[in-house]
């Protein structure tokens, strides 16, 4: 089983990896969210969200 430390935060420009493998990050916020949680949950809308945010 493989453990991920998600109290640290990976960064976009780590260069220990090589350019084919390096991860591509895009951060949004919680209400940046909300449509992706949207599509995720059928049925649910944004006001079924606390403050409308994901």
């Amino acid at each position: 089983m493989k453990y991920i430390d998600l109290s640290s935060y990976m960064k976009n420009d780590n260069p220990q990896d090589p350019p084919h493998q390096r991860p591509v990050i895009t951060y949004t916020d919680h209400k940046g969210g909300v449509p992706g949680m949207l599509r995720t949950f059928p049925g649910m809308t944004e006001d079924d969200l606390p403050d409308g945010e994901a």
